[in-house]
């Protein structure tokens, strides 16, 4: 990604003054609105991203240090990233799919002379309604997944509730402290130090 991006600015011919990660750049943008909540014994934060395909995790500190850069004594505020981690392969496509699998087993449960894992048509309009589904069952207990004319003119209409889906996707839920874990290990730094957290 970041040879494409140089690249690009190679054949714009614009000149490209640095790279960096995402969290790094919310971070910096958190930290420049908020110089006054700084001091120099340093606060420190967590930055959160699961994306659609993968999560980073990053341990920032802001400090006050004496600078005098522009010739004279200042306090100047500086962000330190303390750690990173990243999950690859967890993001909330793989909730998406999970959840499509399931809707698409729970048709085939009550149609088994089809197989709906060979028609894409069909996969394309679960993998639609268990988007919906996530969406709502992060914030409500159950949710009806409805698909009209799913194969043959065949409806589909499937109960589930959050506790359904959280087993669905045990594993992945698992696998979203990992980051966090990691970067307080790498770092060093203990969870009672937290100023505040961001995803």
């Amino acid at each position: 990604e970041r040879r494409a991006i140089k690249r690009a600015c190679e054949l714009a011919n614009i000149k490209l003054l640095q790279l960096m990660n995402d969290n790094t750049a919310v971070a910096l943008n958190y930290g420049i609105f908020r110089r006054k909540d700084f001091n120099a014994s340093g606060s420190t934060y967590l930055f959160y991203d699961m994306g659609s395909q993968s999560t980073v995790c990053t341990l920032a500190t802001y400090n006050i240090v004496k600078s005098k850069e522009n010739g004279y004594l200042e306090d100047v505020p500086q962000l330190t990233i303390k750690a990173v981690a990243f999950d690859r392969d967890l993001g909330g496509l793989e909730f998406q799919i999970r959840l499509r699998d399931y809707l698409a087993k729970k048709f085939q449960e009550h149609h088994p002379k089809i197989d709906i894992f060979k028609n894409a048509k069909a996969l394309t309009k679960l993998f639609r309604e268990a988007e919906r589904a996530k969406n709502v069952l992060s914030a409500n207990n159950e949710y009806t997944a409805q698909v009209e004319g799913l194969v043959d003119e065949i409806d589909f209409k499937h109960r589930i509730t959050r506790e359904n889906f959280e087993n669905l996707c045990e594993d992945l839920f698992e696998r979203v402290k990992r980051p966090v874990e990691e970067v307080f290990n790498t770092s060093g730094i203990s969870l009672v130090r937290i100023r505040d957290f961001f995803d």
